[in-house]
């Protein structure tokens, strides 16, 4: 059966340097300082692939919706608003002494 794995950038260097490790082509302080990791998370990354493969590389989060996302209604107000009554009033999530008075603080439940 095959698998696609989508993996970042970081994850693909990574892949790539255990794989010329495991070929031989380099050592693995070399390798560690190639992606700057200690030795140690090198080889626990090395170990992870040899057990689980690349996938191992890829954080089990990854493609899931955020846990702390704002519900898709709330978001859709706090846009409509901002875009109309509170339109040319700066928003922030919080007290700058360098904002202007007229500074909207929007609190989200």
């Amino acid at each position: 059966m095959e698998t696609t794995i989508t993996m970042s950038a970081m994850n693909q260097a990574r892949s790539h340097t255990l794989s010329r490790i495991a070929e031989g082509k380099l050592s693995m302080a070399d390798g560690a300082s190639l992606l700057g990791l200690s030795e140690r998370q090198l080889w626990r990354l090395r170990r992870a692939v040899g057990q689980a493969g690349p996938a191992a590389l890829v954080h089990g989060n990854t493609g899931r919706a955020s846990p702390h996302r704002i519900d898709p209604a709330i978001r859709t107000r706090v846009v409509e608003l901002a875009t109309t009554r509170y339109a040319g009033i700066r928003t922030s999530l919080g007290h700058h002494p360098g904002f202007p008075a007229r500074t909207l603080v929007m609190a989200i439940p």
